[in-house]
């Protein structure tokens, strides 16, 4: 998992890379890995599971894992994204093993033989990646308790999202803006607020997508409310 980079394979864009913070699992290392996260210090950010399975019995297995997870209230706050029905399958890890092992053996014996092994390693890791992001994928949450299975990582991707909305109905993350406002080390959110209150633009908050953004809450008239007046 960790040699393949599957974590990649669910290719988050720059508003949900600043609100998810994903922890890759399997089922030798499920329960301490979910434990570490729900050990972990809360932020404004979503802490999402994306499990990978090499064969049918450890996708079985995984599943079970997640549900058995969705019943404990420890892990309410988690989402689970469950990559397991693209399994490496044992043909491919077969093929993985064989190379893996020649790359150690021909290490100290033959450098470029080696690199070879190690390179034809990678690519059928590669071709597993390519197969999940290609694949399905299903969706546990707390508005999601028994999963929700979705047929693409493009659908995968949107749930995401609306599980952000579900849970901060006010939030601007679907909103239409500049990618660089999700960029964590390049907005400065005192400024963003300072302008906010003040109804002007400047740096990365740009009239352009701002104003529209905030069409409704800026430029609005103040009216007189039915409870002023003389005695309340």
């Amino acid at each position: 998992m960790s040699n393949g980079d599957l974590a990649s394979a669910l290719s988050l864009s720059p508003a949900l890379r600043f609100r998810y913070d994903i922890t890759p699992v399997t089922v030798e290392n499920f329960t301490p890995t979910i434990n570490k996260v729900t050990n972990e210090q809360t932020t404004y950010k979503f802490r999402a599971v994306l499990s990978f399975a090499r064969s049918d019995e450890e996708q079985n297995r995984i599943r079970e894992l997640i549900k058995g997870a969705m019943k404990d209230d420890r892990y309410k706050d988690l989402v689970f994204v469950d990559a397991s029905s693209t399994v490496l399958g044992g043909e491919r890890f077969g093929q993985w093993v064989e190379c893996a092992a020649n790359e150690e053996y021909w290490r100290t014996k033959d450098g470029k033989l080696a690199d070879e092994m190690s390179r034809k390693a990678k690519a059928i890791l590669e071709d597993w990646k390519t197969d999940i992001e290609n694949g399905s994928f299903t969706i546990y949450s707390t508005y999601a308790k028994s999963g929700e299975p979705y047929g693409s990582t493009v659908s995968a991707l949107t749930a995401l999202s609306n599980t952000v909305i579900r849970r901060y109905s006010l939030s601007f993350d679907n909103a239409k803006v500049s990618e660089q406002m999700f960029t964590q080390s390049v907005p400065r959110y005192q400024d963003g607020a300072t302008y906010g209150i003040t109804q002007t633009c400047g740096g990365i908050f740009q009239q352009s997508f701002v104003v529209p953004l905030m069409q409704g809450a800026w430029q609005v008239e103040k009216r007189q409310s039915p409870c002023d007046g003389d005695g309340v």
